[in-house]
């Protein structure tokens, strides 16, 4: 689905399709006269892809709107759809006025597709100002103006809703049939006296297909849709949304095909006034009726938290929305020290904590070398719906298992410029702390080809056993360890660790994953960003680089047994945990 503000023809308007559609129209309002709203036919003010000119990653692009044909030179506010077209990666843009803060977003969408949403924007010296996580074309469309003299007013796009956000917004996901009622009036730079609202809202990870419905809660629920969803695609519309006269509220419902949950973002864009004035706690508005759930408005923590840090371009990234994504990585097994009889590796159900959808799995874990026993792809389904892939561990001894991105010939590792200064990934915990020895190796290219091409290394705190590692960590090789609690960095200096305490807390929900990003700052130092349950996220920096040049990312999984398994001192009980990952990206 996509919003349209269209200028009536004879009362009525045209629709055109490319092919053969099923078309279902919903009306959600309408102007009256010019003041508010000039309507215009459709005109492109910018195409990047006959241009040449794509949106980097993080920069912003100021557009020259107004005097452009369908937008009046004396214009306020100008309603554009914007048009993604092959992104390198997953992510966002957002339209705003130029110089105003923003912290919503305009168009979501996923690697290489071409998606469309429609915005209004508030013009600064005539322009609008636009910016993208990742590296895309823009096609930019005008449908009409304001002059800013009626009741129509728009805002940079102002957060209202993210409960991704578990610590300000605890109400957590929507299920599937349930209504949340949020509080919009007096909010987010929304006035309290005001009777509609310009709404985009997002449904985040959705598992399955399904629609979002947003109306005002004083009135039946309707039969029309603002948002379709389908599996693993994150996706946005716009809204105009009357709200309740007695609270200024929206009520949102998520219907879903398999009463799966999905995260519903809400942006505050713009709103009309001529409602009720209402009035509030600290402005913030009555208290609604009880919701299911009930959506209270975020708790501002007691002091700035940490936060992950903005990716710059995207060089590379997987999202594994299908089994396809598993190809895109170098895979390599490699086991140490005490594991060399088959009867210390256990067979376990490769469902153990429900988070790879359906049916379950037994794997046995032997030293057989084979990827896709250790390997494999969960589909979407299951309570952790979202496409990622599993790795299996034994519960005694440790297995080395890496994994890199692979690189065009289909074979061997992605070599990377020596711009490439961040990796992130997803991964799940355990409630027994971070006790997991997830590392990060960064090499040089020439390195990398002077070994052979291989992408499994020795941690150095570990006797090799065997001599099967193809690296042996030295010069100006850099490895990051998540290590019980710690987090160390090593750049072959010498044979120990620096150690950077760090609380990093565990969850006994194994299936959900949490970002994980290491950082070059490019000042001799180099920093670790986890997101942590309950939505805050822990940060150490410490003395460390990447090293110079071209150079190769090898994620690692190192299953020594620190509490992996339930244990005592005599005996190993067979309870492996298995390993989550997710969203894997290398940018600058």
């Amino acid at each position: 689905a996509n919003a349209v503000i269209s200028k009536l023809g004879a009362g009525g308007v045209c629709l055109l399709t490319s092919t053969p559609v099923h078309l279902i129209a919903d009306l959600t309002g309408w102007f009256v006269g010019g003041q508010d709203f000039n309507g215009s036919l459709p005109n492109r003010i910018l195409d990047t892809r006959t241009s040449n000119t794509p949106l980097v990653a993080g920069q912003e692009r100021r557009l020259s709107v107004a005097g452009k044909p369908g937008i009046d030179a004396g214009a306020r506010v100008v309603a554009l759809n914007l048009t993604v077209d092959s992104p390198s990666a997953a992510g966002w843009l957002v339209a705003y006025p130029c110089g105003q803060p923003t912290n919503g977003s305009t168009v979501t969408f996923a690697a290489g597709e071409a998606v469309a949403n429609l915005t209004l924007v508030e013009l600064a010296g005539g322009d609008v100002c636009i910016r993208a996580s990742v590296r895309t074309s823009l096609i930019v469309d005008t449908y009409g103006w304001s002059a800013g003299n009626g009741q129509l007013d728009v805002q940079a796009p102002t957060r209202l809703l993210d409960p991704r956000i578990l610590s300000q917004w605890p109400a957590g996901m929507a299920a599937s049939g349930a209504t949340l009622t949020l509080r919009v009036a007096g909010r987010g730079g929304v006035p309290n006296d005001a009777d509609s609202a310009w709404i985009t809202v997002t449904a985040a990870d959705p598992a399955s297909e399904g629609f979002v419905t947003m109306w005002p809660c004083d009135q039946p629920f309707p039969t029309a849709s603002t948002l379709n969803t389908w599996p693993n695609t994150m996706r946005s519309n716009l809204a105009l949304v009357k709200l309740s006269q007695d609270a200024g509220t929206t009520c949102l419902r998520y219907t879903s095909t398999n009463g799966t949950r999905t995260n519903l973002v809400v942006d505050a864009i713009g709103w009309t006034t001529d409602g009720p004035e209402r009035v509030g706690p600290s402005g913030i508005g009555s208290v609604t009726p009880a919701p299911t759930p009930a959506v209270p408005p975020p708790t501002p923590p007691a002091t700035p938290p940490a936060s992950l840090p903005a990716s710059g371009e995207v060089l590379w990234s997987e999202s594994f929305s299908s089994a396809s994504g598993l190809d895109r990585l170098v895979k390599v097994i490699s086991f140490g020290e005490n594991v060399s009889n088959g009867n210390e590796m256990q067979s376990f159900n490769g469902d153990h904590d429900h988070a790879c959808g359906s049916p379950a799995t037994t794997r046995a874990l032997l030293e057989d070398y084979q990827i896709s026993t250790h390997f494999w792809y969960c589909a979407p389904g299951g309570d952790a719906a979202k496409g990622h892939f599993m790795t299996g561990i034994n519960t005694v001894g440790y297995v080395t298992m890496s994994f890199s991105p692979k690189a065009d010939d289909g074979v061997s590792a992605r070599v990377f410029p020596a711009t490439a200064t961040q990796a992130c990934w997803d991964q799940n915990i355990t409630d027994l702390g971070a006790r997991k020895w997830t590392q990060l190796v960064v090499i040089s290219a020439a390195r990398y080809k002077a070994n052979g091409g291989g992408i499994n290394y020795i941690n150095p705190d570990f006797n090799d056993n065997g001599g099967d590692a193809d690296i042996h960590l030295a010069g100006d090789d850099f490895l990051f360890n998540n290590l019980r609690n710690t987090v160390h960095y090593f750049n072959g200096q010498s044979p120990t660790f620096d150690d950077y305490s760090s609380a990093l807390h565990g969850s006994t929900d194994k299936a959900t994953r949490y970002t994980i990003c290491v950082k070059d700052n490019g000042n001799g130092t180099v920093t670790r960003t986890q997101a942590r349950p309950g939505g805050t996220v822990d940060s150490v920096t410490g003395p460390g680089r990447f090293p110079a040049g071209p150079r190769v990312f090898i994620i690692q999984d190192d299953s020594y047994n620190p509490m992996k398994a339930y244990e005592n001192d005599t005996q190993y009980v067979t309870d492996p945990f298995t390993w989550h990952w997710d969203n894997i990206r290398i940018s600058t």
